[in-house]
């Protein structure tokens, strides 16, 4: 079976063989050669052909997979070809991406596409007037489209390969000759005999059918008499168009005596310009201030000038407040009248020529208000710039009658010392300064002295009220006094001894700085204490304060103001803990970090100080302008610039950062303490290891480090195993004191455990925080316990009283008074 197929399959190609040269033979071709094909025209594409016969009677054609075969076969590498063109003798293909391509000995080149595009140019029939359709010279190049139009006839000569294309146009021919003795002016063209159309350009050239005739220069008048055009020019100069030029000429047209036309003798406020002459020519328009002058050819012709109207309007003096009666700057325009009244003074400023009058007027200038001066019980206030203060029925405040920027539930407007203050319901006050509104307090009450809170060996005698009369100084270390205000409102001040700075101690009160959202909600995710929880620490004998907030809150935006909210929160805290005579201690309560958003762990949330994000600029621009805005109050006892810096990423970030801190609260404030937390998240058992670069320069020398001590396992303040599992012992405390203490005593520095708690499920823990606060006291070295505040509820540190009950805490608190 296998030898017959392979015969039959020899035989089958031998008889096809024999076939083909039968019908070479028969075709007369010769046989072995294929059937010749007529060669493509050069510009032939594919598409739109289906294929291309080149000079080597090679078929080229384009496949559906967009690749450019010849003979059938694949021609080297091509892809998304979009087009094949033959030009010239070569092939080229184009693909999806506009590359062009040549098939050059064998192969693909790069190229270009080889058409050169022709553009469209009008022909000789553009522009030429005619009385029908023009049919020829159309187009110079390019393809002419169909004429349309009935005059002016257009077409356009549309351009080839790319080339552009170009609009043509011809217009009516003109079958009305103008009139002899047509001009311009007054007419726009003039149409010759040989339906030329003149006419006068904006630069005072003549044209001829819309080009320059000949050289023409300053022309005034275009004149067609008698089948000729003449021009005039400025200079009175005539001239004739005489076989194709300007020929030295005068004015053709017989003399016409000149008649003033009917703008003679007509008061105008303008010139005339209209009705001139009823017959000559008119010349140009002068004036001599009382006359309209010009000339008919050699006939005088005027017009009376009519002023025009001038409405009175006030002067200068109009609405300002004086005390005698204005005599200047009345008008400043119009004519003013006598001046009446005795305050408000009245005039008018009456118009001339027919113009309108305005009555004026200056009010008497009220007497400015007494300091003291108060809204209610007065119903206006006048300051010494005779401006006029009322309280709107809405409870803000009105200067003038318009807003003073923005105020809000006003109560109380008092002008004193020649300043404006508002106090709005909640107590806070606001003075008027610069045209806005400043944080402030009632300058009426006594306010502490310099001389407050800074540790002296001997009672203070200067300085010891900024506002008010001081009482008389008493105690012997601290020492204290009271600053009386005009108001009666006193505040207490106190300077402490050099020898007593050690028995510092206190509690933090928090709830500024709670919460996972920042900025948040006042209210609803962080709130500030009430002056109730103020009465109660200090009924419990601990008058030091330290105040945590939330950086993010107080300045929404790095390098901007504090938010204004946020200052009148923890003004109202400060100025409660004025009155009450308590030391507060402002706590950025941040981690070393600021960022906005959500945060499930608030310690690590946001940028580091340092960072790109958050640079040291920004920190040191915040304290800057926290020192600015709250250095003026009695309460406030120094900056403890950030709470427990860690993980800053480098050694050297966070001791410079804090420098910045210090330098720039130095250049507003010289008299405050600032307080420096260490690295590490602040830990006194921990501090060489982490803080052994901490060296910051204050020029004031009133700065105090600060540590923070917890005693369960991993000093964290969380206490999650009990006091046994812990392995705690009743002097923990006191020895993981001793890295920061031992530090202190080596650097001479002044120290001082910002955070420090216990629980309240075991007693024992109560021995560790009295054996800890006594070897502070023993150490010279400050405390403040963590923590109170109104929101904390059962938590295990708190030392809130509940339900009007002492936490166990405070049994060991209140033998550690703040002194």
């Amino acid at each position: 079976m296998m030898r017959t197929n392979q015969m039959y399959g020899k035989n089958k190609l031998t008889l096809t063989v024999i076939m083909g040269l039968m019908m070479g033979i028969m075709i007369g071709t010769n046989p072995g050669t294929a059937m010749s094909q007529s060669i493509s025209y050069s510009g032939t594409t594919i598409p739109s052909a289906t294929q291309i016969v080149d000079s080597l009677n090679k078929i080229w054609s384009l496949s559906s997979l967009k690749t450019v075969m010849k003979n059938g076969s694949p021609a080297g590498y091509s892809n998304n070809v979009t087009l094949i063109l033959y030009y010239s003798g070569v092939i080229y293909q184009e693909n999806s991406s506009g590359g062009w391509w040549s098939w050059t000995n064998g192969i693909w080149v790069g190229a270009s596409d080889p058409r050169v595009g022709i553009s469209g140019v009008c022909g000789s029939a553009n522009g030429v007037a005619v009385s029908t359709s023009p049919a020829t010279n159309l187009c110079s190049s390019g393809t002419s489209t169909p004429i349309s139009g009935s005059g002016p006839w257009n077409w356009d000569c549309n351009g080839t390969m790319g080339g552009s294309d170009a609009f043509c146009s011809a217009p009516l021919s003109q079958s009305v000759v103008s009139v002899s003795g047509t001009t311009i002016p007054p007419a726009s063209q003039i149409t010759d005999s040989q339906n030329n159309t003149w006419t006068l350009s904006s630069s005072s050239t003549v044209l001829k059918n819309g080009s320059a005739a000949g050289y023409s220069n300053n022309v005034s008048l275009i004149l067609y008499y008698k089948g000729v055009v003449y021009q005039e020019n400025l200079a009175g100069g005539w001239w004739s168009w005489i076989a194709g030029t300007w020929t030295n000429s005068s004015d053709p047209r017989p003399a016409v005596s000149g008649v003033c036309g009917s703008a003679n003798g007509v008061a105008l406020s303008t010139a005339p310009t209209a009705n001139l002459c009823s017959s000559g020519t008119a010349s140009t328009v002068t004036t001599n201030g009382t006359l309209w002058n010009w000339t008919c050819n050699t006939s005088s012709c005027s017009a009376p000038v009519q002023p025009s109207a001038v409405n009175g309007a006030c002067g200068s003096s109009n609405g300002v407040s004086v005390s005698t009666t204005p005599t200047t700057n009345l008008c400043s325009s119009g004519v003013a009248t006598t001046v009446t009244g005795s305050g408000p003074w009245n005039w008018s400023c009456d118009g001339t020529s027919g113009g309108s009058d305005v009555s004026c007027s200056a009010p008497l200038k009220p007497s400015a208000s007494a300091s003291g001066t108060t809204i209610p019980s007065a119903i206006q206030i006048v300051d010494s710039q005779s401006h006029i203060w009322t309280l709107s029925s809405i409870n803000t405040v009105l200067e003038n009658g318009n807003p003073a920027g923005y105020s809000n539930n006003v109560s109380l407007i008092l002008y004193y010392n020649g300043v404006v203050y508002q106090e709005n319901f909640s107590g806070s006050w606001w003075s008027w300064t610069a045209g806005a509104w400043v944080s402030s307090s009632d300058p009426r009450s006594g306010v502490c002295g310099s001389a407050k809170g800074v540790a002296v060996s001997s009672a203070p005698t200067l300085n010891l009220c900024s506002s008010g009369t001081s009482t008389a100084v008493t105690g012997s270390g601290p020492w204290n006094w009271s600053c009386i205000g005009s108001n009666a409102t006193a505040v207490n001040c106190s300077a402490p001894s050099t020898t007593s700075l050690s028995n510092l101690f206190g509690v933090n009160l928090a709830g500024a700085e709670f919460g996972q959202n920042f900025p948040g909600t006042y209210g609803m995710d962080y709130t500030y204490p009430a002056a109730t929880e103020l009465d109660y620490y200090k009924s419990k004998g601990l008058t030091l304060i330290r105040m945590p907030f939330a950086w993010e809150r107080m300045q929404p935006t790095l390098n901007s103001p504090l938010n204004t909210a946020e200052v009148g929160y923890m003004t109202n805290f400060l100025n409660a803990a004025d009155a009450r005579g308590i030391s507060v201690i402002l706590d950025v309560h941040n981690y070393g970090r600021y960022g906005t958003g959500s945060f499930s762990d608030f310690t690590y949330h946001g940028s580091i100080i340092g960072s790109t994000q958050v640079p040291v600029t920004a920190f040191s621009d915040f304290w800057s302008r926290m020192a600015t805005q709250f250095k003026g109050h009695s309460s406030l006892l120094g900056y403890d610039i950030m709470n427990e810096p860690h993980d800053m990423g480098g050694a050297s970030v966070w001791p410079t950062a804090a420098q910045a801190a210090v330098n720039a609260i130095r250049r507003v404030d010289t008299t405050h303490k600032i307080f420096v937390e260490g690295d590490g998240w602040a830990g006194a058992w921990s501090w060489a290891t982490y803080n052994s670069n901490l060296n910051i320069n204050d020029p004031s020398s009133l700065l105090v480090y600060e540590a923070h001590q917890y005693f369960d396992s991993n000093d964290s303040g969380t206490y999650t195993s009990s006091y046994d599992a812990t392995g705690a012992y009743p002097a923990v405390g006191v020895d993981r004191l001793q890295p920061f203490a031992t530090w202190l005593t080596a650097h001479g520095y002044k120290g001082w455990v910002g955070e420090s708690g216990v629980p309240n499920n075991d007693s024992r823990w109560l021995t560790v925080l009295t054996n800890f606060f006594t070897a502070l006291k023993n150490d010279g070295i400050w405390g403040t316990y963590w923590a109170g505040g109104p929101w904390w509820g059962t938590y295990t540190l708190s030392c809130e009283p509940i339900n009007g009950q002492d936490s166990v805490q405070m049994s060991v608190l209140q033998n550690y008074p703040s002194a």
